[in-house]
């Protein structure tokens, strides 16, 4: 090590570095007429001590993983209350990384009020959306195969959003409760708007 921290500063090729070293070593009395140490290398460039240490390069496997998981990423589920004491949740499933199924399910009612439902109004003219296949009861009445899904629960109202790589903003759409009170014929409306940020494959912002 005394012999080694003489060259180590030097930019010489490692195996030039090491004969110096070896050649110091042989000055010493105690290793004067022993057998010299012998160096061989199989390195394809040449290589110094001083050489820069470069930082890992980050693994193009996980970063792909990493984008890959972004893409699958959903916004919670939220409930909404409406002035008029009505609970809705609001639910989101992934059909593909670009196709959202969006549904809304009341679930609390005051007794005063017979009937009511909350649909998805106000959705960006960006995103391919058929209105045929919005506010219905069913995934399978949208189009989507995941009429077929435990996860989709039932009384619900489904909408599916397609092109979600199209989105530049963040998704904001419009909740619409209609509902009627007991007694009365007309039907009654209250709105609130709802953001969720990028969906799915918008976050990668393509």
């Amino acid at each position: 090590v005394t012999f080694l921290k003489r060259w180590l500063l030097e930019d010489e090729k490692i195996t030039v570095l090491l004969d110096k070293v070896a050649e110091d070593m042989g000055t010493l009395e105690i290793t004067r007429g022993r057998q010299a140490l012998e160096l061989r290398s199989n390195l394809s460039e040449r290589r110094a001590l001083t050489d820069p240490i470069c930082p890992p390069v980050r693994d193009e496997s996980s970063a792909r993983n990493l984008q890959w998981a972004k893409a699958h990423v959903l916004p919670e589920s939220r409930h909404l209350c409406f002035d008029c004491g009505v609970t809705v949740q609001l639910g989101f499933a992934a059909e593909f990384s670009n196709i959202m199924i969006i549904y809304t399910r009341v679930v609390a009612v005051p007794n005063d009020i017979a009937t009511c439902e909350a649909k998805l109004t106000d959705i960006p003219e960006e995103l391919d959306v058929d209105l045929k296949c919005t506010n219905k009861e069913s995934p399978e009445e949208v189009g989507s195969p995941l009429a077929w899904s435990l996860n989709c629960p039932s009384c619900c109202l489904y909408s599916r959003l397609c092109g979600l790589q199209k989105l530049r903003q963040e998704l904001a759409f419009t909740i619409c409760l209609q509902y009627r009170y007991r007694g009365m014929d007309d039907f009654v409306e209250e709105r609130q708007t709802v953001s969720v940020g990028k969906p799915l494959i918008a976050k990668l912002n393509l």
